[in-house]
């Protein structure tokens, strides 16, 4: 902005100047200008080059005089006597945004630099203006700038943008930074100098053209544009297409950092013959404020050339078959039709290049692919077709399963070598329902499983299965085969307790027996969901434990589970997991003792049979033996220090008191002349 001509001078604003947006209605001569604003209030003495610069409203509405309206802060400390709003000339720029909604809302926003929109007025709830007697409308929306008086003036003006939205007498508009005045409609006389300026639009890709199809794409469009002329970002291109004589419709958006386009949606039969009209629009991210930029020049495609397609229909005798009705088709449908003659030939023209599915309607399907790519003046492709005339042999049905809660497993046997199709018809409490499955080749002649995860719980259901090749031939239904979903037993866990520390160097898993069952699963990992680091192991029904060597397994904190497998190959599901920590306490020097405990597992309570502790010392020591709770109360002491000889080995015979079920520890001290003490731990379970 400048005054009397001086860019330099600090007469940046003058006094009783304001600017920005102008709404305009000539019919009721209804006028409002929405802007920086500089009037008193809210300065309390004029400034020309302001630090703070106020927004306010000023305004005609026919029958009465101008009105002007300062803004007020909407975070003002005190509601109750807010402050005029201001905006920070370093900021550089204010965003405003002008809602209008006929007899309900003129509302006005604001926004610092990357700050969020706060309302800051509404001309229908203004209480210091009665509304006009006519109606508020508008005819001319745009920007202008307004001074007192030809010895001020404005320069340079600036303004980003603006964008309207919904049913108003303007369209998207981008104004471009100018000082140049000859580009401004003056209104007014002599003693004030109004000025309005109508923006040029938001600048459209430019360039747009459709290239050769391309025959590595089945002979697609290919559209390529050049990117504005614009210093503000592009966040998107919005791509449109019409028929010649139809209505443009949306068909893609792509990055704005893309400027190419292919048109895979028309790339079918009919689409390839139509001459489709293109244009391109940017969508400029204008400070996360999307607003969309004028088209681009509008381009057509020009159609796919077009072959033919020529060839014969055999027997799998390689006789010719007469009157056969051949189909042409695409993701689109079926477009063009033929029939073979008596010598089993057909030919299909007029088909745009491009690869279509050929199907052959004789005493059975033929589904065949062919890509056609015939040139102009080239001869057309020719190929042979062969009908399947045999239907698939009958399935093997072998068993249906309930292999865990909810789920039935099939399995069943193929022996054709051309099946694109599995049905599965089950008929059960909840009436009948039909699985397919398919293969994008074709299934290998083998054994085949479906697991049906349908199905509900302590349910019964009958299967029967067909096969269907590549000629749509279907073959009969196999037998019925019966499922049910009743729950197999899960295997309940017997040792080790949950719990238990591991001291020795093997550890047993066992586990109550299950009927039928064929194979036990063994997991245990570290983390309890056992979701990594499993160990499995298979064990034969015939065994219900699995012995570990300790040496394999980290020492720490161990889960343990087990399903059981049936003869039918119904499975169980886990049994809840049990904890385990592995503890190497014995130690390898040459003193180190051997302790070992009879019936260590089990004490029965009932037999009242002693403890068996077996010690083996290699060297003089003094031995002591305790039992302790798991917990580490002691219980008794078996043996106090007592010297035995080197190369002894003695069994001490241990009278168990009247213990609770539970883990219990044996403590061996061993101490050797001259080297530390040490420990040996055994632990037994005492069970009714």
């Amino acid at each position: 902005m400048r005054d009397k001509g001086d860019y330099n001078s600090n007469c940046s604003f003058p006094f009783e100047g304001h600017c920005g947006f102008l709404l305009q209605d000539s019919v009721n001569k209804h006028k409002y200008i929405i802007g920086p604003y500089n009037f008193n209030p809210p300065n309390t003495s004029w400034s020309n080059n302001p630090t703070n610069i106020p927004l306010g409203i000023v305004f005609y509405e026919k029958g009465s005089d101008w009105k002007k309206q300062p803004f007020m802060d909407p975070d003002s400390p005190d509601p109750a006597n807010p402050q005029y709003l201001t905006v920070p000339k370093a900021d550089g720029y204010v965003r405003l945004r002008v809602e209008y909604v006929p007899g309900e809302k003129l509302a006005i926003s604001y926004a610092r630099p990357g700050g969020e929109w706060k309302q800051i007025y509404d001309r229908y709830q203004d209480l210091a203006f009665p509304l006009p007697d006519t109606a508020i409308s508008f005819n001319r929306i745009g920007f202008t700038v307004d001074i007192y008086g030809v010895n001020h003036g404005y320069g340079p003006v600036s303004f980003s943008y603006f964008k309207v939205t919904g049913n108003g007498p303007a369209t998207t508009t981008y104004f471009r930074p100018t000082c140049d005045f000859d580009v401004w409609q003056f209104i007014g006389y002599a003693a004030r100098a109004e000025y309005f300026l109508d923006g040029d639009a938001l600048p459209a890709p430019t360039l747009l053209s459709v290239e050769e199809r391309l025959e590595e794409n089945d002979w697609a469009t290919q559209l390529t544009w050049t990117k504005p002329e614009s210093d503000e970002t592009v966040g998107s291109y919005k791509i449109v297409r019409k028929a010649p004589e139809g209505t443009w419709q949306t068909i893609a958006s792509v990055p704005g950092t893309v400027t190419s386009y292919m048109d895979e949606a028309a790339n079918n039969f009919p689409g390839k013959q139509i001459a489709y009209v293109y244009r391109v629009s940017a969508v400029y991210d204008l400070d996360g404020d999307p607003a969309v930029g004028s088209f681009s020049n509008e381009e057509s495609a020009v159609p796919a050339a077009k072959g033919s397609l020529v060839g014969t229909v055999m027997n799998e005798q390689n006789e010719p078959l007469a009157n056969v009705k051949l189909v042409l088709s695409d993701a689109a449908g079926d477009h063009l039709t033929a029939l073979s003659d008596d010598a089993g030939a057909f030919q299909l023209m007029d088909v745009p290049y491009g690869t279509y599915a050929l199907r052959a309607f004789a005493s059975g399907y033929v589904l065949q692919t062919r890509t056609v790519k015939s040139k102009d003046g080239a001869e057309p492709e020719f190929f042979s077709l062969v009908a399947d005339i045999n239907a698939p042999q009958k399935p093997n049905l072998k068993s249906a399963v309930g292999v865990s809660p909810g789920v039935i497993q099939l399995s069943f046997e193929i022996f054709d070598d051309d099946i694109t199709q599995v049905k599965i018809y089950r008929t059960g409490p909840d009436g009948g329902k039909i699985f397919t499955m398919v293969e994008d080749n074709l299934f290998l002649i083998s054994e085949l499983t479906f697991d049906d995860i349908t199905v509900a719980d302590d349910q019964q259901y009958s299967y029967r299965v067909q096969a269907i090749d590549a000629a749509l031939w279907e073959s009969p239904l196999s037998d019925a085969v019966s499922g049910s979903t009743t729950a197999v037993p899960v295997p309940q866990l017997a040792l080790p307790v949950d719990g238990e520390v591991i001291l020795e160097d093997l550890v047993i898993f066992s586990w109550a027996e299950v009927d039928d069952a064929k194979i036990y699963i063994l997991e245990l990992s570290q983390d309890k969901s056992f979701a990594k680091g499993v160990k499995s192991y298979e064990i034969l029904a015939q065994a219900t434990e699995k012995d570990l060597s300790t040496t394999l397994l980290a020492q720490g904190a161990w889960f343990w589970r087990v399903r059981v497998i049936l003869e039918s190959g119904a499975q169980s599901a886990f049994s809840p997991a049990r904890s385990i920590t592995i503890v190497n306490v014995n130690q390898g020097a040459s003193g180190a003792a051997f302790v070992g405990l009879v019936n260590n597992r089990i004490a029965p309570k009932t037999t009242g049979e002693p403890l068996g502790i077996n010690i083996v010392l290699n060297k003089e020591a003094y031995v002591t033996v305790r039992a302790f709770t798991a917990g580490g109360r002691l219980i008794a002491t078996i043996l106090e220090r007592e010297l035995w000889p080197a190369k002894t080995e003695q069994r001490l015979d241990w009278q168990i008191p009247d213990l609770d079920n539970g883990l219990y520890l044996i403590v061996v001290s061993i101490e050797n002349e001259g080297e530390a003490k040490r420990q040996v731990i055994k632990q037994f379970v005492v069970l009714d």
